[in-house]
């Protein structure tokens, strides 16, 4: 699977603002999520 497979206008968060690359990364993990894209966060 491509992450380009995971982007819609569902996942993407043009005013998202993070502290660090993890925490942005975190917060794109969680879009996708409630998107429905992935089931399993954790891993």
């Amino acid at each position: 699977m491509k992450i380009t497979d995971l982007l819609s206008e569902k996942t993407i968060d043009v005013g998202a603002s993070a502290a660090s690359k993890e925490d942005i990364i975190r917060q794109a993990v969680a879009l996708i999520g409630k998107s429905g894209a992935i089931t399993d966060l954790e891993t």
